[in-house]
């Protein structure tokens, strides 16, 4: 969808209906200038492939909050060896033992976190995750 969009710095996804999308393979294939990644709309009970989906992005967080990975068949590359610092919110204990335990390429830096966890390290008065 956004292959090889480097130059892309930010989309708006909050009106995306990925409900029946079965394929998000290579969706933000080096796009690397985009910052933050918040599919936190994205639902993904249909997705079987998401090969590669951020692969050569730089992102310092990525919001999965409602997608769910029971269906995907295909996953190889997802989060691939990030070396800055990066943070993927999931929606809960069951899709971060998933990401722990298929994303064996995941960067050192990556740090996976459930919403919960989230905001039980979030500072009110800072707004930063501490």
């Amino acid at each position: 969808m956004f292959y090889y969009c480097n130059s892309l710095n930010e989309v708006n996804f909050s009106k995306f209906n990925t409900t029946n999308v079965t394929n998000m393979s290579y969706m933000f294939f080096y796009c690397s200038a985009l910052n933050e990644i918040d599919l936190s709309s994205f639902e993904t009970p249909s997705t079987t492939s998401m090969s590669y989906m951020f692969f050569g992005t730089k992102p310092e967080i990525i919001k999965l909050n409602k997608a769910t990975f029971a269906n995907l068949t295909s996953s190889y590359g997802m989060l691939p060896n990030i070396t800055t610092p990066l943070i993927v919110v999931v929606k809960d204990s069951e899709e971060k033992a998933w990401i722990t335990r298929t994303q064996t390429a995941i960067g050192a830096n990556t740090e996976i976190l459930t919403i919960e966890e989230l905001m039980e390290n979030f500072d009110e008065k800072t707004y930063i995750y501490s």
